[in-house]
């Protein structure tokens, strides 16, 4: 089977090779997600009522 042509190049101004690619801006720190800190909170307070003596360790 023969392969596709390539897409003609666009037509008019070029794109400004200087400014920040747009898939880039997905990027970020890995960590927690705000679910998973919210439910780690609620754990804390939890075991922080169930065993006040356990909390300070």
């Amino acid at each position: 089977m023969a392969r596709k042509p390539a897409p003609p190049a666009p037509l008019g101004r070029s794109r400004n090779l200087l400014h920040d690619h747009p898939l880039l801006k997905k990027g970020g720190t890995h960590g927690k997600s705000t679910k998973a800190q919210r439910r780690n909170d609620k754990v804390k307070q939890r075991r922080e009522w169930d065993y006040p003596s356990r909390a300070a360790a």
